[in-house]
């Protein structure tokens, strides 16, 4: 299994920070892609123009644009990693067994793997251009 790779925690927040980032940056690039499919590029410039931290990290000026279950989708995974990384940290605080941290990181990575796997199958375009998320989303809007 996993384990021998994830015994100490400095490899434990090392991977649970890889997958951290991985997992944010590609659901904001997959969540910023649905957004230039369906606005053209002046209704984008407009909605972003004096757009602040918590909505550009929370796209809540594009509620009507993305769809709800890909925003709510993007906040579960964020926060389970975040959770994630906590939980090691207050294993790590308090001298609990290592194990229990090692399972959490084993969880959040086979958790990615399946919904990277599903994203990738549903979306999947041979040309690397955004045809598939036209396909599953639609036309631009004005």
């Amino acid at each position: 299994m996993v384990n021998i790779f994830i015994t100490d925690f400095p490899r434990q927040l090392g991977i649970l920070g890889v997958l951290f980032l991985f997992s944010f940056w590609y659901l904001f690039a997959f969540l910023t892609s649905i957004i230039s499919v369906r606005l053209n590029k002046a209704a984008i410039r407009k909605r972003k123009a004096s757009q602040g931290r918590k909505e550009w990290l929370f796209f809540s000026r594009f509620k009507d644009v993305i769809p709800e279950f890909w925003r709510v989708f993007y906040i579960i995974v964020c926060a389970v990693h975040l959770i994630g990384i906590l939980i090691s940290i207050l294993i790590y605080a308090f001298n609990a067994p290592v194990k229990i941290s090692a399972i959490t990181v084993q969880f959040i990575l086979y958790f990615d793997l399946i919904w990277a796997i599903l994203h990738r199958i549903i979306f999947f375009n041979s040309k690397f251009s955004n045809s598939g998320i036209r396909k599953w989303f639609g036309k631009r809007k004005k």
